[in-house]
């Protein structure tokens, strides 16, 4: 009888212990933000993600994982995917919004074997902030200010003419148009005239690079139109301003 009621007991025993054991917690395949927060100009925000990183940037769980489908929610949010590096497992989405609001982002995550792993979601919230342009009082583009609500930079048309004006007090001297150059990467300037009519670059910063280790590609939503006004001031010193007109090239549909 105690032999049986022992077996009992411990019978007992394995199977509580066994409800207790902890089973296993699936582990992310990305780590990113649940929501980012973005300030847009009137005419349109764009955020390229430079060396000071895009505003959704994710970890990858490992090398070769990558993101796909990415979508948005709205038109009124652009989004695309504006570096990968299988190295660093790191991907960075760049966004682009004219309408303050809330957005959802959604994209997923898979491996090198093209496998889906996971799917995200994060929210984007996005609001308007000024900007000072002195001692630039406004630059017009195709007949409209590109810093007070004008087109937006997918539907800015592809030329038009370009008007400086200067505050009182201060000369205009020159203006010279920078678009990048698809083969070298790299701005061409040329001088063009106050009031005379300008073509918008086309060309959008690209890099990539691919080894039998690992690869890096960078590719960013706008293509940027540079311009650099020389002015003199009420001092007579000459001085130059530089801003630059985009135009969204690359966005997911």
């Amino acid at each position: 009888m105690k032999i049986k009621e022992f077996s009992k007991k411990l019978a007992a025993f394995a199977l509580a212990f066994a409800m207790i054991v902890p089973t296993a917690i699936p582990v992310s395949a990305a780590t990113c933000p649940s929501s980012v927060e973005v300030k847009t100009y009137k005419n349109g925000y764009y955020y390229t993600g430079t060396h000071n990183g895009a505003p959704i940037e994710i970890a990858l769980d490992e090398k070769g994982d990558y993101i796909g489908n990415l979508k948005s929610s709205s038109v009124n949010c652009r989004v695309y995917r504006v570096y990968t590096s299988t190295s660093n497992k790191k991907a960075k989405i760049g966004v682009w919004s004219k309408t303050p609001g809330t957005y959802t982002v959604t994209f997923d995550v898979f491996n090198s074997n093209k496998v889906k792993k996971e799917s995200k979601s994060i929210v984007v919230k996005v609001s308007y902030y000024t900007y000072s342009t002195s001692p630039i009082k406004d630059v017009l583009y195709s007949g409209k200010s590109i810093y007070s609500g004008y087109y937006d930079a997918i539907s800015i048309p592809k030329s038009g003419k370009l008007e400086v004006k200067l505050t009182k007090g201060n000369k205009l001297k020159g203006i010279r148009i920078g678009t990048r150059e698809a083969k070298t990467n790299i701005y061409k300037y040329k001088s063009t005239k106050n009031g005379k009519k300008i073509t918008l670059s086309k060309v959008p910063y690209k890099y990539s690079y691919s080894s039998s280790t690992y690869s890096y590609r960078r590719e960013n939503m706008e293509a940027d139109t540079m311009i650099e006004i020389t002015y003199i001031n009420k001092k007579k010193e000459v001085c130059t301003y530089t801003t630059s007109i985009s135009k969204l090239v690359n966005y997911a549909k």
